[in-house]
């Protein structure tokens, strides 16, 4: 369950109205409970949780002090089999929700990729944004799994597009100066001095090196990563209108890859 719900004493949330009462009907013992703790998460939520350990036990003593059935009932209420199907779709009935079909799958992929810029293409806010959306549309949202699936897939066709258009941004000799860079130095045909300064090693590990304690040869190697860097005269729009935790991102990785891992990305994912 979300940060929203891990409350229960106190937090009116967990407190049965007057429709609530009506819906439990003549249901007794873990049955009445559970009914009621599935329509309150679902309320708070606009999803169901999958398993008694998704909500807080604190939630369950508030629920269960109101229909009159000790909270140690929870544990007997049964997650798989007909009353639970039954007592979702009561649920899903009396607050005007359905689920969630193929169609709204896809049409939910739409919607999060014409997001995903705006959001900075991060999982966690794509996948609150989701279900918030579904919520919107008075829709059960997917399942877990296929709702990661589909935030995933979001995020794999924008990384696509983005590296698809940096790669058409750059002239090709600016490209051919980024492929050296993954290249040791006798195989770099692109004059560098930064791989001179660690012989055999691709000038992408001298160019990720941190500045050190300032010496006369220190010096010396910044300036000759910066005059690497400005040979390959890279376009100054070549990022315009990329939120700047994108490029962050990207840096991170770059950072955090080891070369025969980045060697091994598609072209334009390379670049």
């Amino acid at each position: 369950m979300s940060d929203q719900t891990q409350t229960g004493d106190g937090d009116d949330r967990w407190t049965l109205r007057e429709a609530d009462r009506a819906l439990l009907g003549n249901k007794s013992g873990a049955t009445r409970l559970g009914f009621a703790v599935l329509l309150k998460v679902f309320q708070a939520e606009g999803r169901f949780p999958r398993r008694a350990e998704d909500v807080p036990l604190a939630a369950v003593e508030a629920v269960a002090a109101q229909v009159g059935v000790a909270a140690a009932a929870w544990r007997g209420y049964a997650w798989q089999g007909r009353t639970i199907e039954y007592h979702r779709a009561q649920i899903r009935a009396a607050l005007g929700f359905r689920e969630a079909t193929l169609d709204d799958a896809e049409a939910l992929g739409r919607w999060l990729d014409s997001q995903a810029l705006a959001l900075e293409r991060r999982h966690d806010r794509l996948l609150a944004a989701a279900r918030e959306r579904c919520r919107e549309l008075r829709l059960e949202p997917p399942s877990p799994d296929r709702l990661e699936r589909l935030v995933r897939s979001v995020l794999r066709r924008h990384e696509e597009a983005f590296s698809a258009a940096v790669q058409a941004r750059l002239p090709p000799e600016t490209a051919a100066g980024l492929e050296a860079l993954l290249r040791p130095p006798d195989h770099d045909g692109v004059d560098g001095a930064a791989g001179e300064n660690h012989p055999g090693a691709p000038a992408l590990l001298t160019l990720r090196i941190g500045v050190g304690p300032a010496r006369l040869q220190s010096v010396g190697e910044e300036a000759d990563k910066l005059r690497r860097l400005r040979a390959l005269a890279l376009p100054s729009d070549l990022f315009a209108g990329v939120p700047a935790r994108v490029l962050l991102a990207h840096r991170r990785r770059v950072d955090a890859e080891e070369l025969h891992e980045l060697r091994r990305h598609p072209d334009a994912l390379r670049l």
